[in-house]
């Protein structure tokens, strides 16, 4: 899969933040605790989005205060035990992101066979297979699955070979069907383990839109790659592109890749979500689509203006007492007065350099786990190499962007900042750790 679904969280509630955070940090850890370490580096945002849907559509989900200590923890060492209590959308889920993995590899092996992908297959073999076994056990039509996607070189083969005979929907159809269809498959799969058989034909339906976007916008973003390499690229095929496409062609590629958005967009409103969870989907789809298809950024989530270093300062100290109370909450008065000072010489560091992971309940050994966290790594480096990057870009970095775009950046640079605030203080990007290049603007 793709990362269509990353979550851009900068300006969303705590609590939603969290949501989030448990819901990518589980799946990754159960990959970790049930298949192995190396099947971590699979880490899908679509199959972290089908754990946050099945999450919210179960009959009665758990409170996050249930989830296993080490789920919740920030530590991405800690592993849970791999028991069978962990949750299942967080087991499905992982399976899933392995059995896809597993599938992609295998499509990567037809169209151009090489040593780096036979390596990987082997390297992950076992996780790979036990993912096929646990899905098998869960009644997941594994081998169907896998005949279907096996399918997908034949049928670009068949299309390549119909071009100009058949009409631009048909040929599409043709090549979408296995990925559309082996995505409805699995979704269907999530909804019936996940204690909901009754949205099990709705759950198929987006699974399938769901699939047929994901393969449009890798051929629509392909484009180039694929003539230069003289690849298959369904867009191409369809519209009759041989050399550079015109804007037009470009524009129709573009119009089908929204209007697959646009049905996705429509099957999740079919279901039973709450307001807050279906505009929370909704607006991840058609931000990250909009970003990947070149749109501008138009919300309302940005700020332009980088906070000033006495407000963060203040803030800073706010968020340092937060943890000085949350930490001693249980101690007697004397230890709250002996040690409530080194907590927060020992909390305002992280508190002021990244406040996002310092929340109001969050204690001191909570806190410096970060350091023990790769998603906060990554945030860490971009903070260290913020002054440099911004330094090394030159107006010809602003080149092809509309008048309105370039006035953005320019400003953004003599505020030393990127267009959607202060990273340190305005991105809650606790998936990624991207700060800067992920704000949901």
């Amino acid at each position: 899969m793709f990362g269509l679904m990353k979550a851009k969280i900068c300006t969303q509630p705590a609590g939603v933040r969290e949501a989030r955070r448990l819901a990518y940090c589980g799946v990754c850890k159960t990959l970790g605790a049930r298949y192995g370490q190396r099947s971590r580096f699979l880490l899908s945002h679509d199959m972290v989005f089908l754990a946050e849907l099945l999450e919210a559509l179960e009959p009665e989900a758990a409170p996050p205060q249930s989830l296993n200590r080490a789920l919740r923890s920030y530590n991405c060492l800690a592993l849970p035990q791999e028991d069978g209590s962990l949750p299942m959308r967080l087991r499905f889920a992982a399976a899933a992101t392995l059995f896809i993995s597993e599938a992609q590899l295998a499509d990567r092996r037809d169209d151009a066979p090489s040593r780096f992908v036979d390596s990987a297959a082997w390297f992950l073999g076992t996780p790979f297979r036990k993912a096929s076994e646990d899905l098998e056990a869960w009644g997941v039509p594994v081998q169907a699955l896998r005949a279907l996607l096996a399918s997908q070189t034949g049928r670009e083969r068949r299309a390549a070979a119909m071009a100009g005979r058949l009409p631009a929907e048909a040929l599409l159809g043709q090549v979408v069907a296995p990925t559309a269809e082996g995505t409805g498959i699995l979704f269907g799969a999530g909804a019936r383990l996940a204690g909901r058989p009754d949205l099990v034909p709705r759950l198929e339906a987006l699974g399938r839109e769901f699939g047929k976007l994901i393969y449009l916008l890798d051929a629509y973003e392909d484009e180039a790659k694929d003539a230069r390499l003289g690849e298959f690229n369904a867009f191409r095929t369809a519209l009759g592109v041989t050399a550079t496409p015109t804007p037009a062609q470009v524009e129709a590629m573009g119009v089908r890749v929204a209007e697959a958005g646009q049905n996705v967009a429509a099957h999740l409103e079919a279901l039973p979500l709450s307001a807050d969870r279906l505009t929370l989907f909704v607006t991840r789809l058609q931000t990250n689509l909009s970003a990947r298809l070149g749109a501008a950024c138009h919300g309302a989530g940005c700020s332009t203006a980088a906070k000033s270093p006495v407000v963060q300062r203040r803030r800073a100290m706010v968020r340092a007492q937060a943890v000085v109370t949350a930490t001693l909450a249980q101690s007697t008065a004397w230890a709250r007065v002996l040690l409530a000072p080194v907590v927060l010489v020992l909390a305002l560091p992280l508190a002021f350099f990244f406040p996002v992971w310092v929340g109001p309940e969050t204690k001191l050994g909570a806190a410096y786990g970060l350091l023990l966290n790769l998603m906060f790594a990554g945030q860490a480096a971009r903070q260290l190499v913020k002054p440099f990057r911004f330094a090394a870009e030159g107006p010809e970095d602003l080149e092809g962007l509309s008048e309105g775009a370039q006035e953005v950046a320019h400003q953004a640079k003599k505020s030393g900042g990127n267009g959607c605030g202060d990273c340190c203080d305005s991105c809650d990007c606790g998936d990624c750790g991207d700060c800067c290049g992920s704000c949901d603007c």
